[in-house]
């Protein structure tokens, strides 16, 4: 029952790390399509603060507790 839970959250949080580094990079492309600077500038701030916030926070918690985890509820030493 644990590692279906933590199973469950691991794919959770994959799944919106994935979306939002998805979202992200749509909005970096449309804006670089424009060819306007002064929106590239704006939009590629706005970008950098996302990323901070959502993508490498995700990236830096959800790898190394979830696979131990993963691993010792499987069985694993």
């Amino acid at each position: 029952m644990t590692y279906d839970i933590i199973l469950f959250l691991h794919v959770i949080g994959s799944t919106v790390q994935l979306g939002t580094g998805a979202g992200i990079a749509f909005f970096m492309v449309v804006s670089k399509r424009t060819r306007d600077p002064a929106l590239i500038k704006h939009v590629s701030g706005i970008v950098v603060l996302s990323d901070t916030v959502l993508t490498a926070t995700a990236a830096l918690f959800q790898p190394s507790p979830d696979s131990c985890s993963h691993a010792k509820l499987a069985g694993h030493p």
